[in-house]
């Protein structure tokens, strides 16, 4: 009979929180709060094809866009950039 290539692998620990990545976090915020891409460009300034460059995470937004995002969502920017 032959030996199995496969080895159960140990315990995964699924108590710890997985960390979202920033486009992911723009992702889950802006739907939360029922907004388009085109609506969230509007209030930081910025072009629909920003955020979704954002949320794809081909770019990511400086300093003072994430200020304006975290007025738009209502949340801390330590919650956008999931700082706990």
């Amino acid at each position: 009979r032959k030996k199995s290539i496969y080895r159960i692998s140990p315990k995964i620990d699924y108590t710890r929180r997985k960390r979202m990545n920033l486009g992911d976090k723009i992702l889950q915020l802006r739907k939360k709060n029922g907004l388009s891409q085109e609506q969230l460009g509007e209030k930081v300034d910025v072009t629909r094809q920003t955020i979704s460059n954002w949320e794809l995470g081909e770019t990511t937004p400086n300093p003072e866009q994430l200020k304006k995002m975290s007025k738009a969502f209502n949340v801390s920017v330590d919650e956008i950039l999931d700082n706990d």
